[in-house]
């Protein structure tokens, strides 16, 4: 246990800079700091411990709490992380007053969480229940909605386009990138199975890849057991120097 509310406070400041400093780190070294992460994960948890034991209220509850779930997610603790999402999502959000900005986030969180980390349906659909009809209407639920669609539609290319959108916010995209993978190869086999060829920037736009990825990706997919030849073919090509994915061989 860390103490009473004042420690409590001292302790989120050193937690929220170390957040930041991880933060920082990640960016200049286009690296995850996953032990960095890790290493916060049970400072958090005294944290949370402490200001439930003292019966905290205010602000502080609920800031420490939302850069809590940031830092379990990083760190890759699915459980530590779902004892965040619920507290903020049944308690902490809806009884935030002013209403925080943070609340449509979190709901959309706690679809994604339970279709991406859980894959329960039953989960799912109660968490979908459980949202405010007004939360709904919100870009990141609009978000997180057609992302679970895409998925009951193993919809690869329009799973990409719900997670590299400007609506799916970094925590989202956390859990988003379980899938992200595998929606990537859906997606490109779907394109092989449809289009003679296709265009490289069309295809790495559709799929939200980077500059230098499609080769990689398009190795895994033809690589993969079950999926269409043409993807075969549309590797050797790229593998020979095409600028364009040709699925079909000459």
């Amino acid at each position: 246990m860390i103490g009473d509310e004042a420690a409590c406070a001292r302790a989120f400041a050193a937690l929220e800079a170390r957040v930041q400093a991880l933060r920082l780190e990640e960016l200049s070294s286009g690296g995850e700091q996953a032990a960095g992460w890790a290493a916060l994960v049970p400072r958090f948890r005294a944290l949370r411990e402490s200001l439930t034991s003292e019966a905290v209220t205010g602000s502080l509850p609920l800031a420490a709490y939302l850069l809590a779930a940031e830092a379990c997610l990083r760190a890759g603790d699915a459980g530590e992380y779902l004892k965040c999402q619920q507290r903020l999502v049944q308690e902490l959000l809806p009884a935030a007053e002013p209403p925080s900005e943070r609340w449509p986030e979190l709901a959309a969180c706690a679809l994604l969480y339970f279709a991406t980390a859980v894959e329960e349906a039953g989960e799912v659909s109660a968490a979908l229940r459980a949202t405010p009809p007004r939360l709904l209407r919100t870009r990141p639920l609009r978000c997180a909605l057609a992302a679970l669609a895409a998925l009951r539609r193993r919809d690869g290319a329009a799973f990409c386009a719900a997670a590299c959108s400007e609506a799916a916010t970094p925590l989202m995209r956390l859990l988003l990138a379980r899938k992200l993978e595998s929606a990537r190869v859906q997606g490109l086999s779907a394109f092989a199975r449809a289009y003679r060829a296709l265009p490289a920037t069309t295809t790495q736009a559709r799929l939200g890849l980077r500059a230098g990825e499609l080769g990689e990706l398009l190795a895994r997919a033809a690589a993969a057991p079950g999926g269409p030849k043409q993807l075969a073919v549309a590797h050797r090509a790229w593998s020979a120097g095409g600028v364009d994915l040709v699925f079909v061989a000459a």
